[in-house]
């Protein structure tokens, strides 16, 4: 709901409670608003924030993951019918 500052000044409990049990309240003075929210619906909005080494701390466990390189080619291009040409090196096609 839209308020007038001048409504809101002596309205100020009842835009609270319809912030806390319905939706957020918007209070206008000439060309500026604000908005009255409950402090659950400010969390939802900004987030918690999580430094970057907490974020680390809280990462999963990498030890069982297999980081070897496979060097084998991703496709057998030869099979397909085509050939590969290095611009680098003369090829007799």
């Amino acid at each position: 709901m839209d308020w007038k500052l001048a409504d809101a000044k002596t309205k100020l409990s009842e835009i609270v409670n319809l912030a806390l049990l319905e939706r957020p309240q918007k209070i206008t003075r000439r060309n500026d608003a604000f908005i009255v929210l409950s402090e659950q619906d400010y969390k939802k909005l900004t987030g918690e924030k999580v430094s970057f080494s907490q974020m680390l701390l809280s990462s999963p466990k990498i030890d069982d993951l297999d980081l070897v390189r496979d060097n084998s080619p991703a496709r057998d291009f030869e099979s397909l019918g085509v050939m590969l040409i290095n611009p680098c090196v003369e090829n007799d096609h």
